[in-house]
């Protein structure tokens, strides 16, 4: 990836829907601000906002701790680690 791109997945886990919010048909969003390591992989993560708060919070941190993404590379194009990235991860029932 150039360098000053924003990263990209390249590997996503299945994020689980809650049951509950799934049976009352709940719907949100969370924004995760995380961190990666020089490999791509995630080295924090925290919810940033979440709509409705709190509801869907713990399903996105599971799942989204075990994504990958493109290493983000230096100047003279060598993996190095980044951090302040942001992500939202929308929850929404099929139609």
């Amino acid at each position: 990836m150039a360098p000053g791109k924003d990263p990209q997945p390249v590997y996503r886990t299945q994020t689980m829907y809650p049951p509950d919010q799934y049976q009352q048909r709940i719907e949100g969003d969370v924004e995760i601000t995380f961190d990666l390591d020089a490999a791509g992989a995630v080295a924090g993560a925290r919810v940033s906002k979440s709509t409705p708060s709190s509801v869907f919070d713990q399903a996105a941190l599971e799942s989204f701790r075990k994504w990958r993404f493109t290493p983000m590379l230096d100047k003279t194009g060598q993996p190095v680690s980044g951090r302040g990235f942001q992500f939202t991860l929308a929850f929404r029932l099929g139609k």
